[in-house]
């Protein structure tokens, strides 16, 4: 009957939250889940495959690219799956998303700004090699939600795999 109770309340927070247009706390993906996401396939090979990618709920404080706890948690898992066996040799694109709330402007700044703690998260605190890490702000170009642009879940890190590592 506990299940029951806490599938109800997680659906009316959820319910409430798109309601009101808020934040849904989500779940962090683990790493197990990040490395199902980005190991490279055999099928991944060809010229113009799209390349295996994941958003990720990275969290920011309002209007700033200072990381909270809940995006730590998140970059802590991915920093994970990076180092691991079916990652280690790869490069990865770290890209910055916004919301349109704000200007166009100010949302390119923010989302590279928030792109660069990422990285930067990566490399001081998990010793993700820089080199292994580019970066880049997209603001509000690419909604992840079109339909509600000012949502919170368009507000995202997406990291993208760009290949192995030149040696």
């Amino acid at each position: 009957m506990a299940w029951l109770q806490r599938g109800l309340t997680r659906f009316l927070i959820l319910l409430i939250g798109v309601w009101a247009g808020e934040a849904v706390a989500q779940e962090v993906r683990d790493r197990t889940d990040i490395l199902r996401q980005l190991a490279p396939r055999a099928d991944d090979a060809g010229f113009g495959a799209e390349r295996p990618s994941i958003d990720l709920q990275v969290q920011f404080a309002l209007g700033s690219a200072n990381l909270t706890a809940a995006a730590k948690e998140q970059l802590d898992a991915l920093a994970e799956a990076m180092a691991s066996e079916a990652l280690a040799d790869q490069r990865f694109l770290v890209a910055g998303h916004t919301d349109a709330t704000g200007s166009e402007e100010l949302n390119l700044d923010l989302s590279f700004r928030r792109a660069r703690s990422a990285r930067a998260y990566l490399v001081d605190l998990h010793e993700i090699a820089p080199a292994r890490l580019a970066i880049v702000g997209y603001g509000e170009s690419r909604l992840k939600n079109p339909l509600n642009p000012s949502g919170a879940e368009n507000r995202r890190v997406e990291v993208v795999v760009l290949g192995a590592l030149l040696r």
